[in-house]
């Protein structure tokens, strides 16, 4: 799935989760996270009960890459900010 794919809502949503770790201690990042992909695996189970099960692990995997993606984006632009 590339952001290419992606619906405007999708790519809003992605983002506001990144950026809601970005303001977690750094030690809660990962907890948080592992929380976020579980609600979202939830919720996919729970709209859709007849998806097999690799279905949503796959798109569980794809939900959690984005937002890691989108998080380090932010982190690093944050970063360098404090280089410059």
């Amino acid at each position: 799935m590339s952001d290419a794919t992606l619906t405007a809502e999708q790519i809003e949503a992605i983002d506001k989760l990144a950026r809601d770790l970005l303001i977690l201690e750094p030690q809660d990042v990962s907890l948080r996270f592992l929380l976020m992909v579980d609600k979202y695996k939830k919720s996919v189970r729970a709209e859709y009960p007849d998806l097999p099960e690799e279905k949503i692990e796959s798109a569980a995997s794809r939900f959690g890459d984005l937002i890691l993606k989108r998080f380090n984006e932010l982190h690093n632009s944050i970063a360098g900010e404090g280089n410059a």
